[in-house]
C-alpha cells in the first residue's frame, strides 16, 4: 500500500507547480520522500482545509493508508470527494471507487455511475471502464439518474 501510495504521490509532484502554494505541497511532498509522514501531513493540512485539490488527494492517500495519520477510510473519501468536486481526475475516480464498493461511505452504484462517468469525461481511461462495467448492474432509471447526476457535476462551475 505504501508504494501506491508513494506512486501517487510522486505523479501528483509534476501538477504541484500548477498551484498557487506549490512551495508548501513541494515541502510536504520532500518530508513524504524522507519518511516523515506527520511533517508531510503538517504541510498538507492547511491547504487541503483551503481547498487545495492535489493537497487533498494527498492527505487522502495518507488516511488509506495510516502513514502520519490514523488509518480513516472516511475521512479518506471524504478529501477525495473535495477534490472531485473541483475536478481533479484522480479523486473522481478514487471517489467512484469507494461509492461502488461501499468502502469508507455507504455503497452507491448511481453515485459510482455518475463519478465513472465524470471522470471518463477528464480523460481518466480507467474510469471509463468501470462505468461500464458498472452499467450491467443498474436499471435504465438509475442510469438516467447517473447521466443527469454527471451532466450537473460537469457544468457545475
Amino acid at each position: 500500500m505504501k508504494t501506491n501510495a508513494l506512486f501517487v504521490l510522486i505523479s501528483l509532484l509534476g501538477l504541484a507547480a500548477a498551484t498557487a502554494r506549490a512551495g508548501d505541497f513541494a515541502d510536504g511532498l520532500q518530508a513524504f520522500d524522507g519518511g516523515d509522514y506527520a511533517a508531510a501531513v503538517s504541510h498538507w493540512q492547511p491547504l487541503a482545509e483551503q481547498g487545495d485539490a492535489l493537497a487533498q488527494v494527498a492527505l487522502a492517500e495518507l488516511y488509506l493508508t495510516g502513514l502520519g495519520v490514523t488509518r480513516d477510510d472516511s475521512k479518506a473519501v471524504e478529501l477525495f470527494r473535495q477534490a472531485a468536486l473541483q475536478g481533479h481526475g484522480l479523486a473522481q475516480l478514487n471517489y467512484a471507487d469507494f461509492a461502488a464498493t461501499g468502502r469508507g461511505r455507504p455503497r452507491d452504484t448511481v453515485v459510482a455511475y455518475t463519478w465513472y462517468m465524470v471522470a471518463a469525461r477528464q480523460g481518466v481511461e480507467a474510469a471509463e471502464r468501470r462505468r461500464r462495467d458498472l452499467q450491467i448492474h443498474l436499471s435504465a432509471a438509475q442510469i438516467t439518474a447517473a447521466e443527469a447526476a454527471a451532466r450537473a457535476v460537469l457544468s457545475a462551475p
